[in-house]
């Protein structure tokens, strides 16, 4: 049976669970960066079995890619986000203007 398909989304390809709305990267990244049981994400989730979810190891590069492009992003966005405090001091600077 076919658990995994690869897609175009937003102009870039992901690889999917077929049949449900979970990239394969979100549920290693449940997994992995969260720390989410197999056993919790398969109790927690109707749509995934453990079948589905033991099936990226058949597309183990190509998920890898894709977390790898999400840590890229994330990373991205994290050095260009304004602090706290530099944004009080912004709204602060327009109001005595």
């Amino acid at each position: 049976m076919l658990y995994i398909e690869t897609v175009t989304k937003n102009e870039r390809a992901v690889t999917r669970i077929v049949g449900t709305r979970f990239q394969v990267a979100d549920v290693v990244l449940m997994h992995v960066k969260h720390g989410s049981s197999i056993e919790w994400i398969v109790e927690n989730h109707e749509s995934l079995n453990r079948a589905r979810i033991y099936a990226y190891y058949d597309h183990q590069s190509e998920i890898e890619a894709e977390i790898d492009a999400i840590y890229t992003a994330e990373e991205a966005i994290a050095q260009t986000a304004m602090s706290l405090e530099d944004l009080k001091a912004r709204i602060e600077a327009r109001k005595n203007t």
